[in-house]
């Protein structure tokens, strides 16, 4: 095993979100109150971050209503910062430093600058694009040269299934090299921890709000620092376990597989890693056909056309409620069979 092959070992993987509810507002009578460490921890610089959210000029809103827009523009007043940017280190669930930043709305995609490999986000199609560009934008001392850097994007798990299906095929974060079984959604479990200080922290000033969370998330590291180990053990134990059988059902593919056919499919997938708008070897094909839900309405309307020509059904459950529930049974039984293997 060459070291190429094993370098997916020291990839990062980190999480990227944006939490509404961790939104502030603006108190009029707000006075200097820094955090102790400002920039030190979790959080980035407030000034200089600030400067930059003053600098940027943001895109105007488009094929919106006037009295939407003034809507927009005073709740814009009303809260700073309408959402909080995490990077959540996902290789080891920590919160990394100085990575949190604070959200404004319509720039969003120019202001988490912190990631290399891989990057997760549930709206990575759009991010990666013009992703240099934005770069450049950056304040000098917050650009990175990526010519050396392979910086791959994905869409968590979860979330790739809100996606159109082309996008999910694409972007799908389990078809990325060296991901492994991480899901993207680690970051999810930080927010449920830091949304219960959403209430508390919304009237606070910056300093006493970051200093809240920065507390909040040293002691969500901590905890995790101190599980590591127990954590890893249970890992190597499934994944011992689990190679074993996975191993045994791929000897048994094997089996009915041609070496021919095995080489092309090898191939395939050795062109699609080196270049991704080749055809995806990991989608099935469509043919042309109608669906089951095509099958469905055609069904539904010759039962209306029995029903108004003086049809009666021969039973209370019609035949295409029939046959919906027989394949969702054959569907649930195929699930038992497999999860009792």
């Amino acid at each position: 095993m060459t070291l190429s092959d094993t370098k997916y070992l020291y990839w990062l993987i980190v999480a990227l979100d944006a939490n509404f509810k961790l939104k502030n507002r603006i108190p009029k009578n707000e006075y200097d109150d820094p955090s102790l460490g400002p920039g030190w921890g979790a959080f980035v610089e407030p000034c200089c971050y600030k400067k930059h959210l003053r600098e940027y000029i943001a895109e105007k809103d488009v094929h919106v209503p006037s009295a939407l827009t003034q809507k927009k523009q005073e709740i814009r007043l009303a809260c700073e910062f309408p959402a909080s940017v995490d990077v959540y280190v996902h290789t080891t669930s920590v919160c990394g430093p100085t990575v949190r930043g604070i959200y404004r709305k319509g720039s969003g995609e120019v202001l988490t600058d912190e990631q290399e490999y891989t990057v997760s986000y549930d709206i990575a199609c759009q991010w990666k694009k013009h992703f240099n560009a934005r770069m450049e934008k950056l304040p000098k001392a917050l650009q990175r040269n990526f010519s050396k850097l392979l910086v791959k994007c994905g869409l968590p798990v979860w979330h790739a299934l809100t996606h159109e299906e082309e996008c999910t095929n694409e972007n799908n974060l389990n078809l990325l090299p060296g991901v492994g079984k991480s899901d993207g959604e680690g970051i999810e479990c930080l927010w449920a921890i830091l949304n219960a200080l959403s209430f508390q922290t919304k009237e606070m000033s910056l300093g006493n709000r970051a200093d809240t969370m920065e507390g909040k998330l040293d002691s969500h590291n901590f905890l995790k620092s101190l599980g590591h180990g127990d954590t890893l053990r249970w890992h190597l134990v499934v994944a011992i376990t689990e190679r074993a059988r996975q191993v045994e059902v791929l000897k048994e593919i094997n089996k009915t597989i041609k070496l021919e056919k095995r080489v092309e499919w090898q191939a395939q997938i050795n062109c699609y890693l080196e270049d991704r708008s080749v055809p995806n070897p990991y989608v099935m094909k469509k043919k042309d056909g109608p669906s089951e839900a095509d099958i469905c309405v055609k069904l539904r309307i010759e039962e209306q056309a029995d029903a108004a020509n003086g049809q009666a059904p021969l039973h209370a459950t019609s035949a295409t409620v029939f046959l919906t529930a027989g394949l969702q049974l054959e569907e649930t039984q195929y699930v038992f069979v497999m999860a009792a293997r």
